[in-house]
């Protein structure tokens, strides 16, 4: 800067304004490019902070939408084999007299008839929302599957809400008719449904298994066989029933199709640098 202010004065003392003129403008120019340069870098340098976050609450949103993929499955399979059991014992009900039903059939089929609640794994999401970070994701499909996503799971709280009071009233009267005292291990009586991770439910013929003709010869019956009772017992299930399968049929898939639709788009749109430079693997759907 010293040596500026020497030709300035240089070019004041000789009387060659029109120089001087030229020089200063051409000194605030200089001046106007190392602005422009220093305001340059640093929206590079903001730009290179914001992609960094960008990737990592991308690669997070993919590790909580992963997870919540792999509970909901195990809850559609839950919802899916609870509905298959009421149907099995509306049929059953259906197609025999009161004098024939067995206690440890309304047992067996009504057992567990539930499915676990939902555990969303909602922190990142949490996050970019409170600290802003969200405006950074500059694409609008992305954010707006973001906030339904949420929206839905919600729903399903909601469902779920429903749901458990429905269970809660029919085990109430499940509870004046049926007699549960039965002795051993009721884990068994899951294995009435082929196992987690098994293509299609189906409920086997269990009335064959050891498990059923161990407690068959308990000799337990009806606490009350009144037909009133195990009608409304019945209808109890009906409700139940319809709700299970629009959980396992329809809800349920629908939100692991959006997560999945996200995982795939934060990859695609964020990610896919990364994904080919073999920096990271793209997650397995």
């Amino acid at each position: 800067m010293r040596v500026f202010r020497k030709i300035r004065q240089i070019f004041l003392s000789e009387n060659r304004f029109s120089k001087y003129i030229l020089y200063a403008i051409g000194e605030i120019f200089l001046v106007v490019i190392g602005i422009l340069i220093a305001l340059q870098i640093n929206t590079w340098n903001d730009n290179r902070i914001k992609n960094g976050q960008v990737k990592s609450y991308a690669l997070k949103l993919i590790s909580d939408l992963s997870q919540d993929i792999q509970e909901v499955k195990f809850i559609k399979w839950e919802a899916e084999a609870a509905y298959i059991r009421l149907d099995s014992l509306i049929n059953y009900t259906r197609n025999l007299s009161i004098e024939d039903y067995k206690n440890l059939d309304f047992y067996v089929l009504t057992y567990n008839a539930r499915y676990r609640p939902y555990s969303w794994n909602r922190s990142s999401y949490e996050e970019l929302k409170s600290t802003g970070i969200l405006g950074y994701f500059d694409n609008d499909s992305l954010v707006n599957r973001l906030v339904k996503y949420e929206a839905f799971t919600k729903h399903l709280d909601a469902d779920y809400l429903e749901d458990i009071e429905l269970i809660r009233d029919a085990n109430k009267l499940m509870h004046k008719a049926v007699n549960f005292n039965y002795k051993g291990n009721p884990l068994s009586i899951r294995k009435i449904t082929t196992p987690y991770q098994v293509d299609e439910v189906e409920i086997i013929d269990f009335h064959q298994t050891d498990f059923y003709k161990e407690l068959e010869q308990q000799g337990l019956d009806f606490i009350n066989r009144d037909k009133k009772l195990l009608d409304e017992i019945i209808n109890s299930y009906v409700d139940l029933k319809f709700n299970f399968r629009t959980r396992y049929n329809s809800e349920l898939p629908r939100l692991i199709n959006d997560a999945e639709s996200i995982i795939k788009l934060l990859e695609n749109v964020y990610l896919i640098d990364d994904i080919e430079n073999g920096k990271i693997e793209r997650y397995k759907i």
